[in-house]
């Protein structure tokens, strides 16, 4: 991580930022090697190159792209169903 921006009041600290570089690294790579292993095993091409990739979660939400990286906690959207 060359550098990094923290919103005021934010529960991120630079250590876990710097956990999270290294697991989007980690992601690319095993997207990288899906998408080679469909073209390889489909005979199609076009899974690569990848450029990004998101993932959902209950409390943190991450949006990657290229070498930028979005987190979010809490929920984007409202999509509650009443109880």
């Amino acid at each position: 991580m060359q550098s990094h921006v923290l919103r005021e009041g934010t529960e991120l600290t630079p250590q876990v930022l710097d956990l999270l570089a290294r697991s989007c690294v980690a992601n690319q790579a095993i997207a990288g090697m899906e998408a080679r292993g469909w073209e390889a095993l489909t005979g199609q091409s076009g899974f690569q190159p990848i450029k990004g990739f998101s993932v959902v979660g209950l409390e943190w939400s991450v949006v990657v792209n290229g070498n930028r990286v979005i987190v979010k906690s809490g929920v984007w959207a409202s999509s509650r169903v009443p109880v």
